[in-house]
């Protein structure tokens, strides 16, 4: 073990990646935070080479680092902040550094909740909104770059950034992962994770929407799901039914949606769960079922806050048409028929609604509008891979650890100096 910790911290940044990476597989338990600082040093001095160093180099030490993580003890003061550096790299438009990414997130997410530290601090929204103060005008910069505001939800915030991940197959089944992580962890980790629930937990909503309406649940999927958000299909028992389609396999299309997610009297979460909807829609190939998914979710959000039904009707209208026709067309089921009904209703209603004269000559409130006052906006975008290592992100990861490595005891075993990437 002493040669593999030797080799990965003081020769070439070809071998050093190797060992990297194999210090990360054996290194799993009674770890400490001296090892930890050496490899997030390793990490910055990476990040500092910029053009000089292959993303090969910066995925070694974060896959490292997912490894590492698990074995920290609860006392370990670089943890809880070490959340953070997988949450700026979910910028960038390198798929690889991507994925590694989602998956250091999801194992500080599950050491973090294995200590009981997230229920310690009243879960993982308030905990990791209280770590990142030292850093927090890095964070603002990741909020402004990507149209998000982990203050006003830190749920939306996250998911949005993780989800541009779902629909790309390298990456989709780490994507959901994440999710499925952040479900749980925020579910148990709540101070009434032990109440029986009729709804949603407020903190996982978002999570809980992607993994919904990203696929097509079968029952058991569908109960694993509930599971996850400490629900049930006893509590539900109107929840599944089965969707009878026209020569294919009948999947679960779920009723109750905005009961369930607990939107009924919530609207600021109810705008952001049509917005991140909408746009799951618009950057996928939405099947059948997850047409009828979202069109019952739209119809049910409307019969609370109709103002946001009828924004996602007008922004969607160009596209609208043809996906009623297309799911009719596709399907008898009356249910089916009558979900499609209530939304074409509205959708009408939508397009021919004359403008009042009290708003005559004002700017027309659009989901897109009601987003920026938010500071939301990034809900609604589309964000591509490139297959470049953003230089920008990078910067940021780079100054977030610095404050990270700037402790009293500034090297916990008094190491001055640790050599790295470019120093041979």
């Amino acid at each position: 073990m002493s040669l593999v910790v030797s080799t990965a911290f003081q020769i070439s940044p070809y071998i050093q990646s190797r060992a990297l990476t194999v210090l990360g597989i054996l290194s799993h338990s009674d770890l400490d935070d001296d090892l930890l600082y050496q490899v997030l040093v390793a990490l910055q001095k990476a990040l500092r080479m910029g053009d000089k160093v292959e993303a090969l180099h910066i995925v070694s030490t974060i896959r490292c680092l997912t490894n590492v993580v698990p074995g920290l003890p609860p006392s370990s003061r670089y943890l809880p902040q070490l959340f953070w550096i997988p949450v700026i790299l979910l910028q960038t438009s390198d798929t690889i550094v991507f994925k590694e990414s989602l998956r250091l997130l999801g194992a500080v997410v599950r050491t973090l909740q294995g200590h009981q530290l997230l229920a310690e601090n009243d879960g993982l929204a308030n905990y990791m909104l209280t770590t990142r103060d030292s850093f927090a005008d890095v964070i603002s910069q990741v909020e402004q770059m990507q149209g998000v505001n982990f203050d006003v939800s830190f749920t939306f915030s996250l998911t949005a950034l993780i989800y541009r991940g779902i629909h790309v197959a390298s990456m989709r089944e780490a994507a959901q992962s994440t999710l499925r992580t952040l479900l749980r962890a925020t579910t148990w980790s709540s101070p009434v994770h032990d109440e029986p629930r009729t709804s949603v937990d407020p903190d996982a909503v978002a999570y809980f929407i992607a993994l919904l309406f990203c696929g097509t649940p079968t029952e058991e999927e569908a109960a694993e799901l509930l599971h996850d958000a400490g629900l049930s299909v006893e509590q539900l028992p109107a929840l599944p039914l089965r969707l009878r389609t026209r020569g294919r396999d009948g999947r679960l299309h779920l009723l109750r949606s905005t009961e369930m997610l607990g939107l009924t009297d919530k609207a600021k979460a109810a705008l952001f769960a049509v917005s991140l909807v909408l746009m799951m829609e618009a950057t996928s190939s939405p099947t059948l079922v997850q047409q009828v998914n979202i069109i019952q979710f739209l119809t049910d959000v409307g019969q609370s806050f109709a103002e946001y039904a009828m924004m996602a009707c007008t922004y969607r209208l160009e596209t609208l048409p043809g996906s009623l026709h297309d799911l009719l067309n596709h399907t008898s089921d009356p249910e089916v028929v009558q979900i499609v009904s209530r939304f074409s209703r509205m959708a009408m209603d939508t397009a021919t609604r004359p403008r009042s004269s009290s708003t005559a000559g004002k700017t027309r409130v659009t989901l897109r509008s009601s987003l920026q006052e938010e500071g939301m906006a990034g809900l609604l975008e589309e964000r591509l891979f490139t297959g470049e290592l953003d230089a920008e992100v990078m910067e940021r990861v780079d100054k977030v650890l610095g404050v990270i490595l700037e402790t009293p005891s500034s090297h916990p075993s008094g190491h001055s100096e640790l050599i790295s990437f470019g120093d041979f």
